[in-house]
């Protein structure tokens, strides 16, 4: 059963989220017409050549490339996204603080149970 279509779009906006705070900039040119601005939204080309870019892991770069997918049904899903490396590590790393987990597998594990709690 594929995810509801609200939890796609949020996906889809972390991606913008997460692209704008790592790079510094938005991945549109905000002085666009509104036509030629949806038109790139909809083409789903995200330029990675700002200079911003160099200090970010290539995980970073697949994550937000993933989260920015134009077809929903191939975008990751919340789950996924906590597995991601990228967030994987940090994800087990706050638990391991905040529950003194032993495994950092333990700690992703409660972040995975936590979200379905929800």
């Amino acid at each position: 059963m594929p995810p509801p279509r609200r939890a796609q779009a949020d996906v889809w906006s972390l991606g913008m989220c997460l692209y704008v705070m790592l790079c510094g900039c938005f991945p549109f040119d905000p002085s666009q017409r509104e036509e030629d601005l949806m038109r790139a939204i909809n083409a789903a080309e995200f330029p990675f050549s700002d200079p911003g870019w160099k200090r970010s892991s290539e995980a970073a770069l697949d994550l937000i490339k993933s989260l920015l997918t134009r077809d929903p049904a191939d975008r990751l899903v919340i789950e996924e996204v906590l597995q991601h490396p990228f967030c994987a590590e940090a994800v087990a790393h706050a638990f391991e603080l905040e529950k003194g987990a032993a495994l950092k597998e333990d700690a992703l594990d409660a972040a995975l149970a936590a979200l379905e709690d929800d």
